[in-house]
C-alpha cells in the first residue's frame, strides 16, 4: 500500500518537478559521499585551525582498576576489572590534559600531545594508595639488608643480634651468641642456611641451625696449610673481603698483606666450607671483585683494569684495555647481574667513599664509560629488569637507560635522564620493581615515589612522612621496607 502511494505520488508529479528532485539529490550525494568517506577514514574539521585535519587516540593503561578518565576535565571512561586498558579514538591532534582517578589513590595527571594518524600511549600508570599502612617492626636496629624471603636485620648494642624477619609469615628468628662485639657486612649463602659477617678484625662464620657454635673463618683459613704454602710472599696474610658463590658452600676471599704499603699483592681465593679445602690462587694483585652470572670479574690493583674469570672452566680473560681507577689510592666496588652487564664504582678510598663516579661496561667498546654527574654519584642500582641504573646524587635522582625502550616514551640506550633534583640530600633510593618504571626515594621530608615518563611532568606522591636512611621495595608483598632513625618499618601499598 505504501509503494502504491509512493508510486501515486510519484507519478502525480510533473516532469519538471522530478527532474529538480533527481538533481538536488543527486547533487547532495556529491556533496555528501566525500565528507561520509573522509569521516570514515578518521579525518574531522578542526574549528580552531579552521582545516580538516587526520584524527589520533590515546590509549592508557591504568593500574589498579577499576579507574575513571577525565579529559579536560570532563569524565570520558571508565574502566573495569575485565577491560582495565582505555581506548579513546577520533580525538584532534593537539594536547589534552588527561586525568586518571580512583577512589582512596593519587591521582595521575598529565598533558598528553595527540598527532594525526598516531596513538598517543602512557602504558605505565601505576596509582598509589593515598594512605598506607605503616607498621613498626623492631627498634634499635643499626641496618637491614634483603633478602629472598627474609630481611636481615642487624642490632645497636655491644653484642648486637642478628634478627631474620620473614615477610610474609612476619615472624622472626634471632640468633643469639654470635660471639661478636661488632657486626658490620652481613652476607647469606643462597638458601639462606648459613651467613658470614666481618667483626673489624675478623670474619665469623654461622649457621642458622647451630647459631651457638659460630666459626671463627678467617682463622681457620689462615690456619689451612694449603693457604700458608700459596701466601707464603705476604707478611702476616690477613683474611678479606668474603662473599658467598652462587652455590651454598663455596666463599671467595682475599688475601691481603698487612703491611699497609702492599695492598697491592691482594691474591684472591676459593674456600669450600664443607670439605674445607683451598684453591689455588685466582688471581694474584687483586684490587677488588664481583661475582655473578657465573663468572668473576675482578679489577687489577697494579694496571687498574678489569678481567674476568669463569668460574666453571677456570679460565681468565681481561674484558678492558685500560684502567678504570685514577690514582693508587681508588678502590672500586664491582656489581654485575648478567653477562654483559657490569656496573663500577669508582671512589678514592675511605675517606671518599660517599662520592662516586658510577662506570658501566660497554662490551663494543671493551670500555668502562663514565654515567656519573662530575660531582659524583652515592650509589647506583640496576632494575629487576637489568635495562636501567638508577643513579642517586647527593641531591639528584637520575637513570641511565642500559637497552632500547620501545613503547612510549622512547629511550636509546645510552640515554640519561635528571628524574628529581632535590633541595635536600637524598637519603636513600629503590626501584618499583613492579614495572621498574617508578622510583622510591628519602629525604628529610620523608619518603616519595616518582615516575620516569617524563613527558609534561614527573608525577610524584608523598609514601610516608618517615625519612628513610635505608629503604628496600618487595615486588611479592607490594610493601616498602624502610629504616627511620634505627627502627624498622614496613610500608604496604596494597
Amino acid at each position: 500500500m505504501l509503494y502504491d502511494c509512493v508510486a501515486a505520488t510519484s507519478f502525480g508529479m510533473k516532469k519538471s518537478t522530478r527532474t529538480t528532485l533527481f538533481f538536488s539529490l543527486s547533487a547532495l550525494f556529491i556533496i555528501a559521499a566525500p565528507a561520509i568517506i573522509a569521516y570514515s577514514q578518521g579525518y574531522r574539521v578542526d574549528l580552531d585551525n579552521k582545516k580538516l585535519v587526520k584524527t589520533g587516540a590515546i590509549f592508557l593503561e591504568p593500574r589498579p582498576a577499576p579507574v575513571e578518565l577525565f579529559i579536560n576535565g570532563k569524565l570520558e571512561k571508565e574502566s573495569n576489572f575485565i577491560f582495565q586498558n582505555i581506548f579513546v579514538g577520533d580525538l584532534l591532534p593537539r594536547t589534552y590534559f588527561i586525568e586518571v582517578k580512583k577512589e582512596g589513590y593519587f591521582a595521575w595527571r598529565k598533558a598528553l600531545v595527540v598527532k594525526e594518524k598516531l596513538v598517543t600511549e602512557a602504558k605505565n600508570i601505576m596509582l598509589f594508595p593515598e594512605s598506607s599502612e605503616q607498621e613498626e617492626i623492631k627498634t634499635d636496629i643499626k641496618s637491614f639488608s634483603p633478602e629472598s624471603t627474609s630481611m636481615s636485620l642487624i642490632e645497636l648494642g655491644n653484642f648486637p643480634r642478628i634478627i631474620l624477619y620473614n615477610k610474609k609469615e612476619k615472624d622472626t628468628l634471632i640468633l643469639n651468641n654470635l660471639i661478636s662485639e661488632s657486626i658490620d657486612s652481613l652476607r647469606w649463602n643462597k638458601d639462606l642456611t648459613k651467613l658470614i659477617f666481618n667483626t673489624g678484625s675478623r670474619w665469623i662464620l654461622a649457621d642458622v641451625k647451630d647459631s651457638k657454635k659460630p666459626t671463627d673463618i678467617s682463622r681457620e683459613i689462615a690456619s689451612n696449610d694449603d693457604f700458608l704454602d700459596y701466601t707464603i710472599s705476604l707478611y702476616a696474610p690477613k683474611i678479606d673481603n668474603l662473599k658467598w658463590g652462587e652455590d651454598n658452600n663455596t666463599l671467595f676471599f682475599m688475601a691481603r698483606d698487612a703491611r699497609a704499603l702492599k695492598r697491592k699483592v691482594n691474591i684472591l681465593f676459593a674456600y669450600n666450607i664443607e670439605d674445607k679445602k683451598i684453591s689455588s690462587p685466582l688471581s694474584y694483585n687483586v684490587l677488588n671483585y664481583g661475582i655473578g652470572a657465573g663468572k668473576l670479574v675482578y679489577v687489577s690493583s697494579i694496571l687498574g683494569d678489569v678481567h674476568s674469570i669463569d668460574l666453571g672452566r677456570r679460565t681468565t680473560r681481561p674484558i678492558t684495555s685500560s684502567s678504570i681507577t685514577q690514582s693508587e689510592k681508588d678502590l672500586v666496588d664491582l656489581i654485575i647481574t648478567g653477562e654483559d652487564k657490569i656496573i663500577a664504582l669508582v671512589y678514592g678510598g675511605i675517606r671518599d667513599a660517599s662520592s662516586k663516579d658510577v662506570y658501566v661496561y660497554d662490551k663494543e667498546t671493551s670500555q668502562f664509560k663514565k654515567i656519573s654527574d662530575e660531582g659524583g654519584a652515592q650509589d647506583a642500582i640496576i632494575s629487576q629488569d637489568k635495562k636501567k641504573v638508577l643513579i642517586i646524587g647527593r641531591k639528584t635522582i637520575s637513570v641511565y637507560w642500559l637497552e632500547e625502550v620501545h613503547i612510549q616514551p622512547f629511550r636509546e640506550a645510552g640515554d640519561r635522564e635528571e628524574i628529581y633534583k632535590s633541595n635536600y640530600n637524598i637519603l636513600s633510593a629503590d626501584w618499583f620493581t613492579k614495572d621498574n618504571e617508578h622510583i622510591f626515594f628519602s629525604t628529610k621530608d620523608g619518603v616519595s615515589v616518582i615516575e620516569l615518563d617524563g613527558r609534561d611532568k614527573h608525577n610524584m606522591h608523598q609514601i610516608s612522612e618517615l625519612p628513610a636512611q635505608e629503604m628496600h621495595y618487595d615486588k611479592e608483598t607490594n610493601t616498602l621496607y624502610i629504616l627511620s632513625d634505627n627502627t624498622f618499618y614496613s610500608i604496604s601499598l596494597n
